[in-house]
């Protein structure tokens, strides 16, 4: 295997092992309203991960509600954190 090819296996491999300990997790404690979004939570992992590498695309439909979802998540952190809104 060629060193370079070995490199992004490893990166990868360390990506999916953070995406499997979930943020959120760590912040349910501290406020219980974000199970609320646990569902946008994880289509934004599966994008997150699946997407990053060399050889896989979004399909426009698949990139919408990404954003979509992110833009959700945004705005409830942000108010979240008394942070006026902002587009």
């Amino acid at each position: 295997m060629n060193e370079l090819l070995s490199e992004w296996i490893e990166k990868a491999e360390g990506d999916y092992a953070t995406a499997q300990r979930e943020l959120l997790e760590l912040c349910l404690p501290l406020d219980a309203s974000l199970d609320l979004q646990r569902d946008l939570l994880i289509q934004l992992d599966h994008y997150a991960v699946r997407y990053r590498y060399p050889g896989a695309s979004a399909e426009r439909k698949e990139a919408k509600e990404a954003f979509r979802a992110a833009k959700q998540i945004r705005a409830v952190m942000r108010q979240k954190l008394g942070l006026h809104d902002r587009d």
